[in-house]
This record gives C-alpha cells, structure tokens and sequence, in this order.
C-alpha cells in the first residue's frame, strides 16, 4: 500500500489473476478500512523486477489471502495515520477520531 502526499491511495499487488476481480477486492476491503469510496482506491501490479514468485490465481484462496494482506495493510496505514496526527497535535493518540472529509 502507498499513500502519496495528496492522499491518493495505491495498492500494489503481485498475484496473477484469470479475471477474478482481485483489483476490486482490494479497492473494497481497502476503501471499507479507510473510509474511503473504492472506486478511488488504485490498484495495480507489480512489475516483474519487484514483484514476489506467483504461480497461479489459485482460486477462491487468493481472495482469503490477498483480502487478509489488503486489510492488514490498510490497518497499518489506519493506526499510522492516527499516529502522525496524534504526534502533530501533541496529544495521545486515543484521542484521535479517525475520519474522512466529506
């Protein structure tokens, strides 16, 4: 997952795919974490110098473990967020409210 310094959103997978929407699984589970409508969450893959060894689209698997890598990312993304903020306004982060603009 990237964040560029506009807010843009990118997420960056290395699974083959035999049109399973793997694209639209992660912009959904990313989008639901961040609050943020899927349809501008960017996802793309990785070039063959970065990415990881992928044999296959393996199935209904790929969604388990691809959607589990998507939200814990975005979680992470989620909590440093909170954090930086939290930092800039010198207080605790509990007492940070995530949330988007409207």
């Amino acid at each position: 997952m990237r964040v560029d310094l506009s807010g843009s959103v990118t997420g960056v997978i290395t699974t083959r795919s035999a049109g399973q929407g793997h694209e639209s699984l992660v912009s959904t589970v990313v989008g639901e974490i961040l609050e943020r409508d899927p349809a501008t969450i960017r996802v793309v893959r990785a070039d063959s110098l970065t990415a990881l060894p992928s044999n296959s689209p393996v199935g209904s698997r790929m969604a388990i473990m691809l959607g589990g890598a998507a939200a814990g990312a975005a979680k992470q993304i989620k909590e440093t967020l909170i954090a930086i903020a939290a930092h800039n306004f010198e207080c605790s982060p509990e007492d940070v409210e995530y949330g988007t603009a409207a």
